[in-house]
């Protein structure tokens, strides 16, 4: 499990819902896995989260969230 989660963090381009389910899976492991795992790519996936969001157009209800 830890490793098909932690995979799906380090696709080129997820989905959005693939980093919600690859956190949510590992912080199930425990703290220490999210310590080893997460942590040292926070910046990463916040960079991620920020570009899609920055294309959602939430007055037309439009995504870009590939």
């Amino acid at each position: 499990m830890i490793v098909l989660s932690f995979s799906a963090l380090m696709t080129e381009r997820p989905l959005l819902v693939s980093y919600y389910g690859a956190i949510a899976g590992l912080q199930e492991l425990g703290p220490e896995v999210i310590k080893v795992f997460v942590i040292p790519h926070v910046k990463a996936i916040s960079a991620r989260i920020d570009t899609a969001t920055e294309s959602v157009d939430v007055m037309e209800g439009a995504t870009n969230m590939e």
